[in-house]
């Protein structure tokens, strides 16, 4: 097949999945697609393959292919090349594949016993989120906030947001200082992240230290040195709505 019809190929079987996908229930190639788009350094038949993988995470089935041939990471190496874009657009796009695959995978839970305990529920951390949270793709992932591109600011905020695992060692990706130098306005996401994290970073030593309720807000906080007190005051206490305004306000 020549690269023009690969190409097509791609685009068409993007739409007609979108609309059907109940129908045609799980597609057998989705480990190749995945490969194609691995090993291709053709622009056109990147951005078509792209799609044709946001479609196929319709399914479920899909998605779990893709996790097992590995792609969560050929992922966030695709979301970095986002810095060399030479277009732009203030359009907020309506799905991410990335923030999609985080929250498609199904809840798991495993039940602990030992001689002291008849039985306990445990819920691991979805393996997607595992895979996030490692070294090889956290950094990446917040570095996406420097990108300015709406869209992508918004999905990595929410990303790191849906990564538990993430939480006490944020701090050390710089996000926190990336969402504060994102120029945009649409900082509810960036809100959200910061109203889960900013007091459980582990830069004081520990979890303990972080959260220490002994420790006034602009200690206990990350950002503490970079915020006035009164923003801090205003995420705690009125939410991340509230801040994201204040925010807007303030700068």
């Amino acid at each position: 097949m020549s690269h023009w019809e690969t190409t097509t190929s791609a685009r068409a079987m993007a739409i007609v999945y979108e609309q059907h996908y109940k129908t045609v229930g799980p597609f057998s190639g989705t480990a190749h697609i995945t490969f194609l788009l691995d090993r291709t350094d053709d622009r056109s038949l990147r951005h078509r393959l792209l799609f044709l993988l946001r479609a196929l995470m319709k399914d479920l089935a899909n998605v779990e292919a893709y996790v097992l041939v590995g792609a969560c990471v050929l992922a966030v190496n695709l979301l970095t090349v986002v810095h060399e874009a030479s277009e732009r657009t203030a359009i907020p796009l309506q799905s991410n594949l990335i923030a999609a695959m985080a929250f498609m995978e199904p809840l798991k839970e495993w039940m602990y016993i030992d001689k002291d305990d008849a039985g306990e529920i445990v819920t691991p951390t979805p393996g997607v989120k595992r895979i996030f949270s490692s070294p090889c793709c956290l950094p990446h992932i917040a570095q996406a906030i420097l990108s300015g591109e709406p869209s992508i600011v918004e999905a990595a905020a929410a990303l790191l947001k849906a990564i538990p695992k993430a939480m006490i060692r944020l701090y050390s990706t710089s996000a926190f200082y990336f969402a504060l130098a994102y120029p945009g306005s649409n900082l509810l996401s960036i809100g959200q992240l910061f109203a889960v994290t900013h007091v459980h970073q582990g830069f004081h030593g520990g979890e303990e230290a972080a959260v220490s309720a002994s420790l006034p807000s602009a200690k206990r906080s990350v950002l503490g040195g970079l915020l006035p007190e009164s923003l801090l005051y205003v995420l705690k206490c009125s939410g991340p709505a509230a801040f994201a305004a204040a925010m807007v306000s303030y700068s």
